[in-house]
C-alpha cells in the first residue's frame, strides 16, 4: 500500500502545480484547464479504468498460477484493443474540440472566448489520450505479480518530466502548454512502463501491437481528415444554425458518427483483426444479459 499511497501523490502533485501555474494566466485560465481536462477523462473512465478493473482478477489468477504466457495474451489483446478504440475518440475530440466545447460549457456566463480556449487546452489533452487509457493496464499487470514499486517509480518519473515542462510550455503556449506538458509525460510513462513490463515478462508482443497500431493510427487520421472537410462545410453552410444548442449537438452528433463510419470502413479495409475482437466481446456481453 505505501508505494500505491506514493503513486496517488504523484498525480496529486501535477494537478498543484498545474492549478498554481493556470492561475498565472489570466482570468478563466484555471476553469478552462479543469473543464478540458474533465472532457478528456471521460474516456479513461470509461475504457482504461474499467478495463484493468476488469482484467485485473485474470492477471492475479494467471500470476499466481505462474501462467506468465497467459498473461501476455490477454495484456496484448487488451492493449491492441484500447487502442483501436483510444484512436477514433482521439481524432474526434482533436477535430471536433470546438464543438464538444461549445455543447458542454457555452451557456449563460460561458462565452465563445472561455469556450475556444477550453477547446484549445482539450486538444492538447487528447493528444495523450492513449498512453492516459493504456497505462492503467499496464499497472494492474504489475500489481498482479505483486510489484508496486514499478509502477510507482514511472509515475515519479513523469512528475519530474512534467511538472519543467509545464514551466517551460506555459509561458509560450498558455493553458495549451500545460495540457502537453500532460500528455507527453503520460506518454513516456506508458513507454517506460512498457520496457519495465517487457523485460518482466520477456515480451508482450510489441511487434503485434505495434502493427495494430499503426492501422489503428491511420484509420484515425482518415476519419479525422474528414470530419474536419465535415466541420468546415458545417460552419460555412449552417453557420446561424450552429449558434444555438441544438444546432451544436446536432453537428457534434453528425460529425462524431461520419467520423466513426469512416473509421471503422478503413480498418475493414485494413484488415484490422480488433474490429473482430470488438464485435466479439460486445455479441458476449449481448448474450449475458439476455441470458
Amino acid at each position: 500500500m505505501g508505494p500505491r499511497l506514493l503513486g496517488l501523490a504523484a498525480g496529486q502533485m501535477n494537478f498543484i502545480v498545474s492549478t498554481v501555474l493556470a492561475s498565472n494566466l489570466g482570468v478563466g485560465a484555471v476553469t478552462a484547464y479543469n473543464y478540458a481536462f474533465q472532457l478528456s477523462q471521460i474516456p479513461v473512465g470509461v475504457l482504461g479504468v474499467s478495463v484493468a478493473i476488469a482484467l485485473f482478477p485474470t492477471f492475479s489468477r494467471d500470476a499466481a498460477l505462474g501462467r506468465i504466457e497467459e498473461i501476455r495474451r490477454q495484456l496484448s489483446t487488451s492493449l491492441r484493443i484500447l487502442i483501436f478504440l483510444a484512436a477514433p475518440l482521439t481524432a474526434v475530440m482533436i477535430v471536433l474540440a470546438r464543438p464538444i466545447a461549445a455543447v458542454f460549457f457555452q451557456y449563460g456566463l460561458f462565452s465563445h472566448a472561455a469556450a475556444e480556449r477550453t477547446a484549445g487546452a482539450l486538444v492538447f489533452f487528447s493528444i495523450g489520450l492513449t498512453g492516459h487509457i493504456v497505462v492503467h493496464v499496464l499497472t494492474r499487470a504489475f500489481y498482479a505479480m505483486q510489484e508496486t514499486r514499478v509502477p510507482v517509480l514511472w509515475a515519479i518519473i513523469a512528475v519530474a518530466i512534467n511538472v519543467p515542462l509545464m514551466v517551460i510550455l506555459s509561458g509560450p503556449m498558455g493553458i495549451e502548454g500545460l495540457a502537453l506538458a500532460l500528455s507527453i509525460s503520460a506518454t513516456l510513462e506508458v513507454i517506460g512502463l512498457a520496457w519495465a513490463l517487457h523485460r518482466r515478462i520477456e515480451s508482450i508482443d510489441e511487434e503485434t501491437i505495434g502493427r495494430s497500431a499503426l492501422r489503428s493510427a491511420l484509420a484515425a487520421l482518415v476519419a479525422g481528415v474528414v470530419m474536419l472537410g465535415g466541420l468546415a462545410a458545417a460552419q460555412e453552410w449552417f453557420g446561424p444554425t450552429l449558434a444555438n444548442g441544438a444546432g451544436r449537438v446536432l453537428a457534434l452528433l453528425a460529425l462524431a458518427a461520419a467520423g466513426t463510419a469512416v473509421y471503422l470502413l478503413v480498418a475493414v479495409l485494413l484488415r484490422s483483426e480488433e474490429l473482430g475482437q470488438v464485435r466479439r466481446y460486445f455479441d458476449r456481453r449481448v448474450k449475458q444479459e439476455a441470458g
